[in-house]
């Protein structure tokens, strides 16, 4: 291509166009409508819920609701050792820093394989459920970082286990029930 000829591109797009651009305004007129022609109207409304799905999970609330207190009581048994560990854990971490503080979450680690090993069945909510996973698991987490010498990854990584089973335990309230 050659540089005298992409000027003229422009310039002869333009002189097309011209002619359309220059005609009035007037000219240019809406299609007429055909007769008795509606405009469409489009009508929302809101989705009814089917009755049987209803009930399926008010029976399923039900069940969740009848089968937590005994969750709940097996639950606290279980829970209490590893609790006090955490709390030891938390003391210690406090005191012992850097590579003293490897041997500080002996007592954590333990616990918390024992609490693994503990016959608690799966709770009853699955939200309950899944939380208590995410506690056990990040705990289990803080606790490897407190074995290699990681006293602040350790505790950055204990305030988040903590809140999980806080939500656990109010769950487990007599008014942590929706």
């Amino acid at each position: 291509m050659h540089l005298s000829s992409r000027p003229l591109v422009p310039v002869v797009l333009a002189a097309a166009l011209l002619p359309l651009l220059a005609a009035p305004a007037a000219a240019a007129k809406p299609a007429p409508k055909p007769p008795g022609d509606k405009p469409v109207v489009i009508e929302i409304r809101p989705r009814r819920p089917d009755p049987a799905v209803a009930a399926r999970e008010r029976e399923r609330s039900a069940r969740i609701e009848r089968a937590m207190p005994g969750w709940c009581a097996r639950y606290r048994a279980a829970v209490r050792p590893l609790r006090a560990a955490l709390a030891e854990t938390d003391r210690s971490l406090a005191m012992a820093w850097g590579p003293w503080s490897r041997n500080v979450c002996f007592a954590l680690r333990l616990e918390l394989d024992a609490f693994s090993l503990r016959p608690l069945p799966a709770a009853p909510d699955p939200a309950v459920a899944a939380r208590l996973r995410s506690a056990v698991l990040v705990l289990t987490e803080a606790a490897g970082a407190c074995t290699r010498g990681l006293p602040t990854t350790t505790r950055l990584g204990l305030t988040p286990g903590l809140r999980d089973l806080a939500r656990v335990d109010a769950a487990c309230a007599p008014s942590g029930r929706e």
